[in-house]
């Protein structure tokens, strides 16, 4: 009978020690297929964050100069008081830096189901501010001058109907869907006014606040009232005055009606708001966004803000946007950002460098985001960043109205194809 043999010390070392290598390079690859996969996804967020920022703020740029009349606020018979930037709404690009932006247009709500830009259709000349609108849901027009006599083209025909009766739009029935001013088209203040921007064929603009609900014996008409107070001095009491029937009507078609936001973009570092990003905070530093539906009476006050290269950071609160009815508050749109990159550029692409004037604002024709997002990967020292580039195309027409070239103002070569009635 054979006899085993019993492991010599040297032989129980030698397995042994390959038995450690063996299990160093198995956890060195589950190590390293761990790390690979915690970078995929960390790539994969910073490329959606990234994407997800661009278009957020691409959507933002889409809608600069949307809604905004072109010359002088109509209520105002006197411009002594101030600049002609005081009394009007363009240009739309009010600051633009690499790091901050300001831009003026009327913003689609994200809870809303159509655009909030519509025509003025009439004006009922027996009362001082009663107004009837439609839109591309209510195209819709009233027969005579007594409020709720409402008709409607077959060739007029809304593309979204036909609808239900219940959904017709008439005095008895002022909240329906087809009602232009419903579907949230216009952000509600509660039951506070919504302010409204009247833009007229002739570039001039009005402001007025309707009450929401219509007021009683209007029907489908808006109830409009003057702003109560105006920072730049121009005060109405008592009645609002009519709004003038020539500036609204010709042959060339009517007015629009528009609900104007002031935009505001910054980057900063974490935790101080109003510091800019600096090379010590970053890739740490936040992007911050801000949106005012407020009143736009004073156009020329430093919180609207007025054409310059000043930061308009969030250690600022805009006049007229206490959230939730009257804007939002400074928010977070992404953390751990790198770099923000904002370029503008001509319709020829030159781009448009130097101090930010009303000149240069009223020639963007084009603005190219570039965005750098960074990382950490989890217990270790590597930092992944994702960069991401993107052109918007503007459709921008001028700057201050009634001014020289150098002021940006009306130029049938800047304001392609035309100036006054281009709105």
């Amino acid at each position: 009978m054979k006899a085993w043999r019993a492991f010599t010390l040297i032989e129980v070392l030698v397995a042994t020690t390959m038995m450690l290598v063996v299990l160093a390079g198995a956890v060195a690859v589950f190590t390293f297929a761990v790390t690979v996969q915690a970078e995929g996804i960390i790539r994969n967020q910073l490329a959606r964050d990234g994407q997800l920022v661009l278009d957020t703020l691409g959507r933002d740029l889409s809608f600069a100069g949307v809604g905004v009349p072109r010359g002088f606020r109509g209520d105002v018979a006197d411009f002594t008081g101030g600049t002609r930037e005081s009394h009007q709404l363009r240009p739309v690009f009010r600051r633009f830096k690499a790091a901050h932006l300001v831009l003026v247009g009327d913003l689609p709500y994200p809870n809303a189901d159509l655009h909030g830009v519509v025509a003025v259709a009439h004006i009922d000349p027996a009362t001082d501010a009663a107004v009837a609108v439609t839109s591309e849901l209510s195209p819709c027009v009233p027969t005579s001058a007594v409020p709720g006599d409402y008709r409607c083209e077959p060739h007029l025909a809304s593309s979204l109907g036909p609808f239900p009766a219940g959904d017709a739009c008439t005095a008895a029935n002022p909240t329906a869907r087809t009602c232009p001013w419903a579907m949230h088209k216009w952000q509600r203040r509660n039951t506070a006014p919504v302010h409204l921007v009247f833009g007229g064929i002739d570039g001039r603009w009005f402001e007025r606040e309707w009450n929401i609900p219509n007021t009683v014996g209007v029907g489908p008409y808006l109830a409009l009232a003057l702003e109560p107070t105006s920072p730049d001095g121009n005060t109405y009491t008592g009645t609002a005055p009519a709004l003038p029937q020539s500036s609204f009507f010709a042959s060339r078609g009517g007015g629009f009606v528009a609900q104007l936001d002031r935009v505001f973009w910054s980057l900063e570092e974490p935790g101080a708001p109003g510091t800019p990003c600096s090379s010590i905070a970053a890739p740490f530093c936040v992007l911050r966004r801000r949106q005012c539906w407020g009143a736009v009476v004073d156009p020329g006050a430093a919180d609207f803000p007025v054409v310059g290269d000043g930061a308009y950071r969030a250690d600022r609160t805009p006049t007229d946007c206490a959230p939730p009815f009257d804007g939002t508050d400074w928010e977070t749109v992404v953390t751990g950002v790198r770099a923000l990159g904002l370029r503008a550029f001509d319709a020829t692409g030159v781009e448009l460098v130097g101090a930010w004037t009303p000149a240069q604002a009223a020639l963007v024709a084009s603005v190219e985001m570039e965005l750098v997002l960074e990382a950490r990967v989890p217990g270790t020292a590597r930092t992944l960043s994702q960069r991401l580039r993107q052109r918007v195309h503007i459709k921008n027409r001028g700057g201050i109205d009634g001014g020289a070239l150098a002021d940006g103002g009306c130029n049938d070569v800047i304001d392609r194809p035309g100036c006054l009635g281009e709105n």
